[in-house]
């Protein structure tokens, strides 16, 4: 994160902040050895630090992404510099930048958010002369990792693992023209394509009470219904990203626990036979259901136990498209607001841009400003942007179709997963309640 403050950044507050910040999330005291995390007692030694770029030849757009670009590039995994925090000097003065980078291994989207926050919130209180409190922490990220390494050798996932065996047997590739070029973080770009505010708060308020669904089967059953239209294949296999902290342990609060919880499974989308929006909102909802532990144990059996799955699986590609649903992003945290705004130049590359990028397609949606936004990560070396933009289209216009449709008087219905005690097929549920339609 790249920050501007209203004001010349006061240097001692701020290195109070970061101490406070590493030794209140004890996570990002971590350091890697080989496969293992360990946890430092003391915050590393110049996790903060000013960088003066007043004296230094070029514009100053050009000295602050070059200077935030080589500062991302110094975290270390083995030596423990997984978070760290820089000044950018532009002289007497100047407000400067505050330049904040932490390693994804230890914060994911909503402990990234936490972290800024009591960054901000313990400078504010540390320049105003006050004692640092932060809000209190909620479960270590040490007892969440140790419970998770219990559940994967308990008999809790042996289902999990019948499971996975039989439910990736189609692939359910993306079918888009594409080259074998090098599919690398350099040479990514994106397409958005977005909802109106008056569409996304139709979707977000009243699509869910048609068919009892969240909004990312909704936005999936759009997805694969497009790329249905583009080449008839009624499959579509598709990693999906989510929060660990809300799947497995309702006794574990880590609302507020720095870490990386986030989970990603596949999971092959069929809409065979599901021709009208509702039967492939209902098809797209059961298929999501039916996933045990919502996915989390793919990964888990995979590399905490992968002798109980067969090779195969252990060794399976991962899906063409990534898909993540962020929903409604929140706006800055006062204390933020108040101090800092986000700045106009960039923060430095996010990752290595000689990388290999694990997916073709990244599809990441989220709610901003009212609006709901669809975001196309793709390579350039391996897909042309008017096909990206044609898939993306298709997306669109479908998603929309289905919320025109979830909003009519005759649209809704129930699903068997909405009666999980009972033990019924669709063709079941729908022959007993079109029995009650006719009485």
């Amino acid at each position: 994160a790249l920050l501007e403050p209203d004001h010349v950044l006061d240097a001692a507050a701020m290195r109070k902040a970061v101490d406070a910040v590493l030794l209140h999330h004890d996570v990002l005291r971590s350091h890697f050895e080989g496969t293992a995390q360990l946890l430092a007692e003391a915050p590393p030694a110049e996790a903060f630090t000013t960088i003066d770029l007043a004296s230094l030849p070029g514009d100053e757009r050009t000295r602050i992404e070059t200077a935030a670009d080589e500062f991302g590039r110094t975290l270390d995994l083995a030596r423990g510099r997984v978070f760290a925090v820089a000044s950018l000097d532009l002289g007497e003065g100047k407000p400067g930048r505050l330049l904040i980078v932490a390693h994804h291994l230890v914060v994911d989207i909503l402990s990234w958010n936490v972290v800024v926050t009591d960054l901000i919130t313990a400078y504010a209180q540390a320049r105003g002369g006050a004692a640092i409190e932060l809000p209190r922490k909620t479960a270590s990220y040490k007892e969440w990792a140790a419970r998770l390494n219990a559940l994967a050798a308990s008999p809790d996932f042996d289902a999990d693992v019948e499971y996975w065996i039989g439910a990736l047997g189609e692939s359910g590739r993306l079918q888009l023209p594409s080259t074998q070029g090098a599919n690398t973080e350099e040479s990514v770009e994106i397409v958005t394509r977005s909802l109106s505010a008056e569409q996304t708060a139709t979707l977000i308020r009243e699509v869910p009470k048609a068919y009892s669904t969240e909004i990312e089967e909704i936005l999936l059953a759009s997805l694969v219904q497009a790329n249905i239209k583009a080449n008839a294949e009624p499959r579509l296999a598709v990693a999906l990203e989510v929060d660990g902290r809300e799947v497995l342990f309702d006794d574990l609060d880590s609302s507020r626990t720095a870490g990386c919880y986030t989970f990603e499974y596949p999971l092959v989308l069929d809409l065979s036979g599901a021709a009208d929006p509702g039967a492939a909102i209902k098809r797209v909802k059961e298929q999501m259901r039916a996933v045990p532990h919502r996915g989390a144990g793919y990964g888990l059996l995979r590399t905490l136990m992968p002798e109980r799955l067969p090779e195969s699986l252990v060794k399976a590609s991962a899906p063409d498209v990534r898909f993540v649903y962020l929903g409604e992003v929140a706006e800055s945290a006062d204390a933020l607001a108040a101090l800092f705004r986000p700045a106009s130049e960039t923060a430095g590359a996010q990752q290595n841009p000689l990388e290999t990028r694990p997916y073709l397609v990244d599809v990441s949606v989220a709610v901003t400003g009212g609006a709901l936004h669809v975001n196309w990560h793709y390579s350039r070396n391996v897909h042309q942007r008017a096909a990206i933009e044609a898939a993306a289209d298709r997306t669109i216009e479908a998603l929309g179709q289905l919320i025109f449709h979830c909003v009519a008087e005759d649209a809704g219905g129930y699903t068997p997963s909405d009666f999980p005690e009972a033990d019924l097929s669709q063709n079941d549920l729908d022959e007993i309640l079109a029995a009650f339609d006719d009485e």
